[in-house]
């Protein structure tokens, strides 16, 4: 059956040789999740706030222009941190 697939669709096979699988893809998707329950724990309490990010300027498209934005560190906010903007909150993915 994967032969005659193969000489389908590429005009050839070699029924001799093994098949061998070399990419797979899956795709998965999930309807009508419940939102995740939070732990209740604080990865802040771990680690201290940077004073190295208090701010700096940030090209805004929005205003075609700089502006002093105030930087975070995403591990050291409260699960409930919120702020006033422009700012940006980094984590360890973000940094160069």
């Amino acid at each position: 059956m994967f032969d005659e697939e193969y000489l389908r669709r590429y005009g050839h096979a070699n029924s001799a040789a093994d098949v061998e699988i070399v990419v797979l893809h899956s795709l998965a998707t999930l309807q009508h999740a419940a939102a995740p329950r939070s732990p209740g724990w604080s990865i802040a309490a771990a680690a201290p706030p940077r004073g190295d990010m208090a701010s700096r300027p940030i090209f805004f498209l929005e205003e075609d222009r700089f502006l002093d934005a105030r930087i975070h560190d995403r591990y050291a906010l409260a699960p409930s941190f919120t702020g006033e903007g422009p700012a940006l909150i980094v984590e360890y993915g973000s940094r160069r």
